[in-house]
This record gives C-alpha cells, sequence and structure tokens, in this order.
C-alpha cells in the first residue's frame, strides 16, 4: 500500500473539494431558479384567481356585459392553467437536483472505497476527474427557463 505523501494528499482534497464544489455550485444555481419560478407561479396564480374571483362578482351584478365577462374569465383562467405547468418543470429541476447531489455522494463514496483499496494519489486523482465529468455530462440543466412567459413553456 502506497502512503500518500502530505503534499500529495493535499493535492488530492483540492481536486476533490474543486469537482465537488462545481457539482454542489450547480445544485444552488438550480436551487434559485426553482425558487424563483415557484415564487413567480404562485403570484400569477393568486393574481389570476383573484381576477377571476372580481369577474364572478362582476357577472352576478345586474346590467353587467355577459360576454366580455365570459372573455375576463376564460383569460384568467388561461392564465392560471399556464402557471400550473410550471409544476412540470419544478418537478424537473428538483429531480436533477436529487440527481447530482446523490452523484456527488457516490463521487466521495467511490473516492474513500478507492483510496481505501490503496490506489494511488494519481490514479484517485484520475477517477474523481473521470467521475465529476462524467456526472456533468449526465446531468445537463434539464429545464432552462427562469421566468414564466405565456406560450414560452418548455415542455419536456
Amino acid at each position: 500500500m502506497n502512503v500518500p505523501q502530505e503534499s500529495d494528499a493535499a493535492s488530492l482534497l483540492q481536486g476533490l473539494a474543486s469537482h465537488a464544489g462545481g457539482h454542489l455550485l450547480a445544485v444552488e444555481a438550480g436551487l434559485g431558479q426553482l425558487d424563483s419560478l415557484l415564487h413567480e407561479a404562485v403570484a400569477r396564480l393568486n393574481d389570476n384567481f383573484l381576477a377571476l374571483h372580481r369577474a364572478l362578482s362582476l357577472q352576478a351584478q345586474e346590467g353587467s356585459d355577459h360576454a366580455a365577462c365570459v372573455a375576463d374569465i376564460q383569460r384568467y383562467l388561461d392564465g392560471a392553467i399556464t402557471a400550473l405547468q410550471f409544476q412540470d418543470m419544478a418537478s424537473q429541476l428538483i429531480g436533477g437536483i436529487d440527481a447530482r447531489v446523490a452523484g456527488v455522494h457516490a463521487l466521495l463514496t467511490q473516492t474513500a472505497k478507492q483510496d481505501a483499496r490503496g490506489d494511488t494519489q494519481s490514479a484517485l486523482a484520475g477517477y474523481i476527474a473521470r467521475d465529476s465529468n462524467a456526472l456533468a455530462q449526465r446531468l445537463q440543466q434539464p429545464v432552462h427557463q427562469h421566468h414564466m412567459e405565456s406560450g414560452a413553456i418548455e415542455l419536456f
């Protein structure tokens, strides 16, 4: 079994931290994107349901223009439905984040197992780089949208 020199071990740990850190930054960015989309979706749902309530209240009043009220109701319902479609996008983001965290966990676990077997520092560094790059390729960002735009939903 090789006894690693201190500088080799430090270099390996720095490389491991760099690879894991890159993936964790992607997780952080995904969570930020998810938070933004969810806030916007909830705000739009709230706005559309409040507007729908107002339109229905107007419809109940005497003398209101029935055709205009129905058109307003349809528009508000369409807006609410569009906002609800972003749940699929949020689910995909969550799935990608979960997979990335699991991948980093697997990377760290595999590195620990290989180190326990006595692999050389350069072999460990190679495994880390290879597995990290494979994880990055496998988990390309699944959702590219950052804001809700009607008609711009990327359905998957």
